[in-house]
């Protein structure tokens, strides 16, 4: 379940900009779409070669990670523990197209911790080619010092929580990366408004 506006405000304007299509297109999501949300949106690309790489940055994650990420391979900012689990989920997420609520650990090098909450969003070319996701993230400092500043080498830890839900229905999709929380909804819909409906959920084992 969404717990930052900001991801709820995304989700809004991508179920309103797909209309009756299952995806919007880079163009139906373009930056006058996302005024109320931009500063936390990134893009992730799959590349020609299979690399996953971040391509655009709001303001508000430059200042998180720093500018130099743009560019960099998507698992760069992660331990190097789980970069195999998150090779696999971005392997699954553009094979799908599925939709997904994460939320994890933040560490500084000053030794704090934050976290942070992601939601990645499916978007098309005209041409239906489905090369991206959006990205949109807002991070918690509620454990940096007082006075503290963030600082770009931060670096992703623990995933405490990770859901995967179908383009069409927001239902989770069944699939051994999902890491519910109960505290972030666990296995239930992407949004209150959507009820359950276990015998509808689509079955993807990963």
């Amino acid at each position: 379940m969404l717990k930052s506006r900001y991801l709820k405000l995304a989700l809004d304007a991508w179920q309103t900009a797909r209309q009756d299509k299952l995806y919007p297109s880079v163009r139906d999501m373009s930056p006058a779409h996302m005024v109320p949300f931009i500063e936390h949106v990134a893009m992730l690309r799959r590349e020609a070669d299979g690399a996953y790489r971040i391509s655009l940055m709001g303001t508000a994650l430059v200042e998180l990670l720093g500018a130099d990420v743009t560019g960099k391979d998507a698992s760069a900012p992660h331990e190097e523990a789980s970069r195999d689990d998150l090779r696999q989920f971005h392997d699954l997420a553009f094979q799908t197209g599925c939709l997904c609520h994460s939320l994890r650990e933040m560490h500084y090098p000053s030794g704090s911790r934050g976290s942070l909450e992601q939601l990645l969003l499916p978007l098309t070319h005209p041409d239906g080619t489905h090369d991206r996701f959006m990205i949109v993230a807002d991070a918690s400092d509620e454990e940096l010092s007082v006075g503290e500043k963030r600082d770009s080498n931060v670096f992703f830890g623990k995933l405490h929580h990770r859901m995967l839900y179908d383009a069409g229905t927001l239902q989770p999709l069944s699939t051994e990366l999902n890491r519910p929380d109960p505290a972030m909804g666990g296995h239930g819909p992407l949004v209150e408004s959507i009820a359950p409906q276990p015998d509808s959920i689509v079955g993807h084992q990963g």
